[in-house]
């Protein structure tokens, strides 16, 4: 057996050690304060609305949008309204998934594993 026929599983193996690395490195950038009051006013503006005028429900789901400001960054329009679409369709669904598996402790297990290794393998890739 010659060394030509493994490579690929070699570099998967090491861009996933990589990815770990990086996961768990500590970086010395200052925590962006300001972006994270202004997520939390973000998130939590619509439900103290909502709560305001007695539907809780509605802004409730409102909130979650705010989540969204934490995915924005400096770049161009069109890329910026495409990354906060994906963003809101995914805590969307998750929200969906969350409600419809809430009874069934081991779809949800299944569901959280699901949704982490695609995100891993999103990352990874």
């Amino acid at each position: 057996m010659s060394e030509n026929e493994h490579p690929p599983k070699s570099l998967k193996l090491d861009t996933i050690h990589a990815a770990f690395k990086q996961a768990f490195e500590i970086k010395k950038n200052p925590f962006p304060w300001i972006k994270a009051l202004s997520a939390g006013i973000a998130a939590a503006l619509p439900v103290f609305i909502g709560l305001l005028f007695g539907n809780l429900a509605y802004g409730l789901l409102a909130g979650i949008g705010g989540f969204t400001y934490l995915y924005v960054f400096n770049q161009p329009y069109h890329q910026r309204a495409k990354k906060i679409f994906f963003v809101m369709v995914g805590l969307a669904l998750s929200v969906v998934l969350g409600t419809l598996l809430a009874p069934y402790q081991l779809g949800t297990a299944i569901m959280m594993g699901i949704i982490g290794a695609s995100v891993f393998l999103y990352l990874v890739h």
